[in-house]
C-alpha cells in the first residue's frame, strides 16, 4: 500500500479535511499513517500488518486476542485500533488483549 502523501490542512480548505478523514476511515494502518506518523512512518506495513487490521476491524469478533513475537507491532497496532474505534466508532464493546 502507498504512503498517503503529507497533506496541509488549513481552516480555509474543509473539502481537504474531509478527504483526510475519508482517508483515515479506510484501516488502521492508513489512520495510523495519517495521524500518527511517528509509529507508522518508519517503514512500509508488513502482510500480516492488514491481516490483523482485518482481525481489529471485524465486527462479528468480540474480543481480539493478538499474541506476536517481540518487535512485531503489537502495542502499535492495539494502540491504533482502540484511537480509531474511539473516532470512528462501530460498536459499543470491544476488548483488546496484547501477548507478549
Amino acid at each position: 500500500m502507498p504512503k498517503p502523501k503529507k497533506v496541509n490542512i488549513n481552516k480555509n480548505n474543509v473539502s481537504e479535511k474531509e478527504r483526510v478523514l475519508e482517508l483515515a476511515r479506510k484501516d488502521i494502518i492508513s489512520f495510523g499513517q495519517l495521524f500518527l506518523p511517528d509509529d507508522f512512518m518508519k517503514s512500509t506495513p508488513a502482510a500480516y500488518h492488514y491481516e490483523l487490521n482485518n482481525l481489529l476491524l471485524d465486527e462479528t469478533k468480540k474480543r481480539n486476542c493478538i499474541i506476536l513475537p517481540r518487535g512485531h507491532s503489537k502495542s502499535t497496532l492495539a494502540k491504533t485500533a482502540l484511537l480509531y474505534h474511539l473516532y470512528f466508532p462501530r460498536r459499543k464493546e470491544r476488548i483488546y488483549c496484547l501477548g507478549c
